[in-house]
């Protein structure tokens, strides 16, 4: 399944190293911070991903300084096409601060059946605070496997996932990237070599 979104922007960039994509950093630019990434504002949601679904509402910050705070959900189906019901709803307690950081014009893959293109990416410094998962719906338990505490979604004939319960974590600073193209959302990774394709969201 496609990395939460909060979890995604607060990894560190060796994680992501692998994900494939990425290019040369060049052609950097600054847009007027109030303006970088107002775009982004809205409600938004992910492709299904076998039972899954991430939704997330982006807001501009009441800071004035041209960030973006953004709250996510991600939703468990019992059909693997987010179809039937609703089984679980995982959500996290604080919101992620995005604030602009320039564009640069680099070679992203943004799907699997595409070559890569080159296109503008607005690049972000995130911040994550303190925060903790949760977990809840008719289709949870919640469960201590191998010393690990952890819910546990069924979604039926043998099918399941577990999300573990790690507490409390701590504050998380990284970079990033997201990309516009007409109602669709990229959410974009760091590399070694430049940015990585992670999920495509729909405006709604």
């Amino acid at each position: 399944m496609q990395k939460n979104w909060a979890i995604l922007l607060a990894t560190s960039a060796a994680l992501l190293a692998g994900c494939g994509g990425g290019g040369s950093n060049n052609s950097d630019s600054v847009q007027p911070a109030g303006q970088a990434l107002a775009g982004y504002v809205g409600s938004w949601q992910a492709d299904c991903d076998d039972h899954e679904r991430e939704s997330a509402v982006i807001t501009l910050s009441p800071s004035g300084n041209g960030s973006i705070d953004i709250a996510t959900t991600s939703n468990y189906y019992s059909g693997r096409d987010c179809s039937g019901a609703l089984l679980a709803t995982q959500t996290i307690s604080a919101k992620i601060s995005a604030s602009p950081n320039g564009t640069v014009d680099t070679s992203v893959k943004l799907s699997a059946n595409t070559a890569a293109s080159t296109i503008t990416v607005n690049k972000i410094n995130s911040t994550l605070p303190q925060y903790q998962l949760s977990v809840t719906g008719p289709g949870v338990k919640y469960v201590t496997i191998a010393n690990q505490q952890q819910w546990c979604i069924d979604f039926g004939n043998g099918s399941s996932t577990c999300i573990y319960d790690e507490g409390t974590q701590k504050a998380q600073t990284n970079t990033g990237g997201l990309y516009l193209r007409g109602n669709e959302m990229f959410v974009l990774g760091t590399t070694s070599t430049g940015f990585a394709f992670d999920t495509r969201y729909v405006r709604q």
